[in-house]
């Protein structure tokens, strides 16, 4: 965690902002150990000691909601643990199950971890400004695959993340 300790006075004084983020994919869960190195960030109370060890604007949460939902935590209990200025970034991405054993769904599926609107409003509830984009996303047959998926089902994502923050935004406003 001396890395953690470092980065952030420097981007105090420079204005750089430095994240803690789970590794994530299908083929590199939040587990333990990944081929017999540690890895640190995979549970909550790690993230946490993270966080609190240096306290500064600069440091903050990319916060994949698919890997927390792998880890088995409840997403919005901890969205709102660290609230809306600790979290950075939002990778916007679904899974059903847990590691050793999920996979990557869209983010409508009903069968997944949480549920996507409740996320969205906790977001808008905790005040979080930053990022939110798309992730991963099930790769359709027949489509044009990209790194991180298939065209259609990002476009799905952006679409129905577009709806559901909108959904969100007035609701507040009723």
């Amino acid at each position: 965690m001396g890395c953690i300790r470092g980065v952030p006075p420097r981007g105090d004084s420079g204005g750089g902002i430095g994240r803690c983020y789970p590794r994530c994919s299908s083929c590199d869960p939040p587990v333990e150990r990944l081929g017999g190195v540690p890895l640190l960030f995979r549970n909550f109370e790690n993230f946490k000691r993270a966080l609190d060890l240096v306290p500064s604007e600069n440091h903050g949460l990319k916060f994949c909601l698919g890997c927390w939902s792998e880890m088995g935590e409840d997403v919005v209990e901890v969205l709102r643990h660290f609230g809306g200025d600790n979290i950075i970034y939002v990778h916007f991405r679904d899974v059903v199950g847990t590691v050793p054993s999920f996979h990557e769904t869209f983010i409508d599926d009903n069968s997944s971890n949480f549920n996507e609107y409740e996320v969205a409003k906790t977001l808008k509830e905790i005040g979080f400004s930053g990022v939110m984009t798309p992730d991963h996303v099930p790769a359709l047959e027949g489509d044009t695959e990209w790194e991180f998926g298939s065209i259609s089902g990002r476009t799905f994502t952006v679409g129905y993340l577009k709806g559901l923050l909108k959904g969100v935004n007035e609701q507040t406003h009723d």
